[in-house]
């Protein structure tokens, strides 16, 4: 399984062309020890990103893991016990799928999608009383899918509803004390106090977005706004460091974050309660996103150790792709140099898609640099039903950003009238 290195468009659309790369030299390829980052740009960053070659891809890769995966409700692999299919990893899954269906309307895609969600009847894994962010990514889903389909049926986005709601009727909001939470839930707090007008929902979103920002880890906080960047957890807060004496800030954790807080600012309107907040935590976090990448356009597994368990990482780099492209598109970011900076990455994502259609450099599920390691062009991780999904996302985000000016409305429901 090889990643693809001929022409782009050919790539994406046909799979692999030209003459076979023996894996271990597949591009990108990460640096040597010794070798500094900045020296080993590749070809993979000339990027030619249109909006057709970003939907080309997420429809490959969505193709892909249909056929790898014909029934929609089949258990996710988790050892020791199989999950149900509305678990997080499946959940990011089809938020992707669902996502890049805005922009593509696959059929073949949305009727998959459908099927998933009536198979679990709209429910959230854990009942509608659930608090757990993870249960909530599925929701995103369901909220897309109720909004595509024109009819509206309330019945579909009625757990998410519940659950929500429930959290913002109660004292505490204590929940979110990983930052991964953000991503799993924000957007749907986001999207359904946007769609219904709801103000203690956008009171409750800022609550356990503040706790996880500042009241988390006994009030130390997780964000350290001067790098823009966050801890997984309580866990990796200092004195925990990396190899190299740095703190440890894990590249799919940071991701979680931005893709999740860019989520819920596009679906916010520009004069929702504290938008400003989130937008300028936005911006820090782009700016952190910038200057940890790697040369070849990718981020390492450890943001601030680069040379610990070194090398490109695709679901990270496709979360701050997603989040960077929406940035700019809403016109959060400055076009110069994020615009070019999530184009290119983009591209060396798709030099590292399989001639089988998976993904190459894939860290397993985890919470920090070390777990599921080694990752490289041929591992096969645990499970690779949430990589495919964050690749998604950030395919439809940058086929938005490449189709220019006309897409720079927001891309949700928030953006219609509310539905009472």
């Amino acid at each position: 399984m090889r990643p693809c290195v001929g022409p782009l468009v050919a790539a994406l659309l046909l799979g692999c062309d030209g003459p076979a790369t023996p894996l271990g030299e597949a591009p990108p390829a990460p640096p040597t020890a010794t070798e500094p980052v900045a020296a080993r740009d590749t070809t993979a960053r000339a990027s030619g990103v249109t909006r057709d070659v970003a939907l080309a891809l997420g429809t490959r890769l969505a193709n892909g893991f249909l056929r790898r995966t014909p029934d929609p409700n089949a258990p996710v692999p988790w050892l020791p016990a199989p999950l149900p299919s509305h678990t997080w990893s499946r959940g990011v899954f089809f938020e992707g799928l669902v996502d890049l269906a805005r922009e593509t309307r696959d059929a073949r895609h949305l009727a998959y999608a459908h099927a998933w969600a009536e198979g679990h009847a709209w429910s959230l894994d854990g009942g509608p009383r659930t608090r757990f962010a993870d249960a909530h990514v599925a929701g995103m889903a369901y909220l897309d899918l109720w909004d595509l389909d024109g009819r509206r049926d309330d019945r579909r986005v009625a757990a998410i509803e519940e659950s929500l709601r429930a959290m913002a009727s109660g004292a505490t909001f204590d929940d979110w004390t990983w930052v991964d939470a953000i991503h799993m839930a924000m957007p749907a707090f986001a999207r359904v106090a946007a769609i219904r007008e709801d103000a203690r929902l956008h009171e409750a979103t800022f609550e356990l977005y503040r706790f996880t920002r500042d009241r988390a880890a006994g009030a130390r906080g997780l964000f350290d706004a001067q790098r823009g960047l966050w801890y997984r957890d309580a866990t990796f807060l200092p004195p925990y460091a990396e190899p190299n004496g740095a703190p440890c800030f894990w590249s799919r954790g940071n991701g979680w974050a931005i893709s999740g807080v860019a989520r819920a600012l596009d679906a916010m309107a520009q004069g929702a309660p504290h938008r400003a907040l989130y937008e300028d935590d936005f911006r820090a976090m782009a700016h952190g996103a910038l200057r940890t990448r790697r040369a070849d356009g990718f981020w390492s597994v450890s943001l601030e150790d680069p040379g610990h368990f070194g090398g490109p990482e695709i679901t990270g780099t496709s979360l701050f792709v997603h989040a960077l492209a929406l940035g700019v598109r809403r016109g959060i970011l400055p076009r110069e140099p994020f615009e070019r900076v999530a184009l290119d990455s983009f591209a060396a994502i798709a030099a590292s898609v399989r001639d089988d259609d998976t993904l190459a450099w894939v860290q397993g599920t985890g919470a920090q640099p070390s777990d599921r390691q080694p990752v490289s062009a041929e591992t096969v991780p645990n499970l690779d039903d949430f990589a495919v999904g964050c690749v998604l996302l950030a395919s439809a985000e940058v086929a938005r950003l490449a189709r220019g000016p006309a897409a720079r409305e927001r891309s949700d429901v928030a953006a219609r009238p509310a539905v009472r």
